[in-house]
């Protein structure tokens, strides 16, 4: 239940308790947490579903405390719910993440009216600072993940470095400047329609390109430039292995050359090979293109696009989409 206290003292409670991020939160005063279960649509005792490792019940007003205390309004609750939905789905297997050595973290990408909606910056400092909608619904989840999955380091989770995208990993498509139909789109739901998908991944890794024109050499220095995902003996990425957020101008390279989407993926897929020290023979870095998951995003202008390297097939993560409804 929520705390009825003064203010100042339930932030020193919660940092006492474990329950915070490092962070100072908000205190999630019944007021608060009423106005986002309303937002989110939830009676109070709802479930959710469980959230690993500890498969905790993450009922309605669990989340709504934790997004609270993320720094969320009433706007931001409808993609905390279909986050939270996801975290709970046994494709999307949040074991791998909760309770590994690894630093991977939960991306969350915003497809539709749900980006508008929730205020997620799709373009200059996509995965950065200064944006309230990124920054919150990605905490709320990693909260979420402590405090209701029971994942916190040194405890249950053991990894081994961590990762600033372990406090907030929410990240918009920039699909007014990308040349394809957008990931949810491509994902099986309605253009209309808001969506979620998450991807357990690394934190970002820039690819600086300037100077090339041609779709072809994009393609080819993109490729060379993902060998180095895990490590550059690793091969054979299982199908949801990386995403490609291709910043605006590489995108347009490809599309006024009139590449498909599909198209680009395929070429990337084919430079993306390693050579074999015992028979020298090159080796795919990637099992299929379908490795590849291409979006859009950054802003206009520059010369970078980023590489985020999911969690390989070991693990055995997938990416999942889920629709938004919208905010009641």
């Amino acid at each position: 239940m929520p705390f009825e206290r003064d203010e100042s003292d339930l932030v020193e409670v919660y940092y006492e308790k474990g329950w915070t991020d490092g962070l100072p939160v908000v205190p999630p005063t019944r007021e608060k947490v009423d106005a986002l279960l309303r937002a989110g649509g939830l009676p109070a005792d709802d479930v959710l579903g469980e959230i690993a490792p500890n498969y905790g019940a993450a009922t309605g007003e669990k989340v709504a405390i934790n997004a609270v205390m993320a720094g969320c309004a009433p706007e931001h609750m409808p993609l905390v719910v279909s986050g939270v939905r996801i975290m709970a789905d046994k494709e999307f297997n949040l074991h791998a993440i909760g309770g590994m050595t690894d630093s991977a973290s939960p991306l969350v990408i915003v497809n539709g009216p749900a980006r508008e909606a929730g205020g997620i910056n799709c373009g200059n400092g996509v995965f950065g600072n200064g944006t309230r909608g990124n920054a919150v619904v990605g905490r709320a989840l990693m909260l979420v993940l402590a405090n209701i999955g029971g994942s916190r380091p040194g405890g249950i989770s053991r990894t081994m470095f961590g990762s600033p995208a372990r406090y907030s990993y929410c990240i918009g498509e920039n699909e007014e400047e990308s040349p394809w139909e957008p990931l949810h789109v491509e994902r099986g739901i309605e253009a209309g329609r808001g969506a979620v998908t998450m991807l357990p991944c690394e934190s970002p890794h820039e690819i600086r390109i300037e100077g090339v024109t041609k779709a072809e050499e994009m393609a080819d220095i993109l490729g060379r430039s993902m060998c180095s995902v895990w490590s550059a003996n690793k091969h054979h990425i299982h199908i949801s292995g990386v995403i490609l957020a291709l910043g605006p101008m590489h995108a347009a390279v490809f599309g006024g050359s009139g590449w498909s989407k599909a198209a680009t993926r395929n070429v990337i897929f084919q430079s993306a090979i390693m050579p074999d020290e015992e028979n020298g023979s090159p080796l795919r870095k990637f099992l299929s293109p379908e490795a590849i998951t291409i979006i859009v995003a950054g802003g206009a202008g520059g010369i970078y696009s980023m590489l985020l390297p999911g969690i390989a097939d070991y693990m055995g993560t997938n990416m999942v989409t889920r629709p938004v409804e919208p905010a009641g």
